[in-house]
């Protein structure tokens, strides 16, 4: 109700200045997830702002955690607010107040606003120095949700009673939580104390979870991979730069290996394709596999060869990745299973790019 009646005031507002958060274009269920909260936060705060998704709406289907985590808490599309949302290609004379979390530099090829200025932003990625006008907080938790959810108990505390989290917002933020730290494992490498002390607080008062059943279905919902193509998979959860070699693509797939994902059908044909739509010059896979209770992860680079050897060796020895055969099918891959478990993409990307940009 409080999604629905958000949109349609956004929609009526006449104010030239207007004010959105957005997460990043990953749109995975953490970015969700702060971004509605951070959203009502704001209007409780006295700011009328409204969370945008930074993907088209047909794409939502693509993240299956966040089908089902907004299928428990009935949320539906009509309620939410995507990029292609025919409103902003109607309104062009507006200035925007942007509000980022889980990212700290606006791209306008996410979502092209004419004329915006950033306000503030609340992230736990590395700090790319991004331009703000009043608040930044970039701390490296494991999750932005544990970031959001520490503003509505700092102001609760303080004898604020209006930001108290409802049930939807902590079950919301919760499952962000959990999915971002890999059920609070500290073995993993990105849970902080932060992380478990915000989970414990949204469970709090009338609403508690089980931590490792929610989980298990978070999982498996994530890693539900089995009706989508190898094209799906690709613009499921990609990330992109520009670099000395020209633009580097590092799309995350779980839920699949490498055997299973270079059985698909299409393969090739997919990625191909999506190279050619995107103008990728080069495509770097992580996948990640729970099978059999054992968590695997593997890099597939292509085209190979445009890899520096030292960024090579750099990337082998940080990753302890070790190299898979592949047939002649894959000549151009380079394919390796990463024996470093806790690097996930958010360890890899500035790796990469710092190889990348030099």
């Amino acid at each position: 109700t409080l999604l629905y009646t958000i949109k349609f005031e956004f929609r009526m507002d006449c104010k030239a200045t207007r004010t959105v958060v957005l997460g990043n274009s990953a749109c995975d269920l953490d970015s969700v997830a702060s971004s509605i909260a951070y959203a009502h936060f704001l209007n409780l705060s006295g700011v009328d702002a409204v969370p945008i998704l930074c993907i088209p709406k047909n794409d939502l289907a693509l993240r299956t955690e966040v089908v089902f985590v907004f299928k428990l808490l009935d949320i539906t599309h009509s309620s939410l607010i995507f990029i292609d949302f025919d409103y902003f290609s109607e309104q062009e004379s507006f200035q925007w107040n942007v509000h980022l979390v889980d990212h700290n530099v606006h791209n306008p090829t996410t979502l092209n606003l004419s004329s915006y200025e950033v306000v503030s932003i609340i992230d736990h990625h590395d700090d790319e120095e991004g331009p703000y006008k009043e608040f930044k907080k970039v701390e490296m938790v494991g999750s932005c949700a544990s970031l959001i959810t520490s503003l509505f108990k700092d102001r609760y505390d303080a004898q604020n009673p209006s930001f108290q989290l409802t049930k939807n917002l902590r079950i919301l933020l919760s499952a962000a939580i959990l999915i971002d730290t890999i059920n609070l494992d500290f073995d993993k490498g990105r849970t902080t104390n932060k992380d478990v002390e915000m989970f414990k607080y949204l469970a709090i008062d009338d609403f508690s979870i089980v931590q490792s059943d929610f989980y298990q279905e978070l999982i498996f919902a994530k890693t539900d991979v089995s009706m989508l193509s190898v094209y799906d998979l690709l613009r499921r959860d990609s990330k992109s730069f520009d670099s000395s070699l020209g633009c580097v693509f590092i799309c995350s797939m779980t839920g699949i290996t490498w055997d299973e994902l270079s059985s698909k059908k299409q393969v090739l044909e997919d990625c191909s394709s999506y190279i050619l739509k995107n103008k990728i010059d080069v495509l770097i896979l992580m996948l990640a596999s729970h099978a059999e209770e054992k968590f695997r992860r593997f890099l597939a680079i292509n085209p190979a060869d445009r890899i520096s050897a030292d960024c090579t060796h750099d990337l082998i020895h940080k990753l302890e990745l070790v190299k898979i055969s592949t047939n002649e099918t894959f000549v151009n891959w380079k394919v390796y299973e990463q024996l470093n478990l806790k690097s996930s993409r958010k360890v890899v990307l500035p790796l990469v790019k710092s190889w990348f940009t030099q």
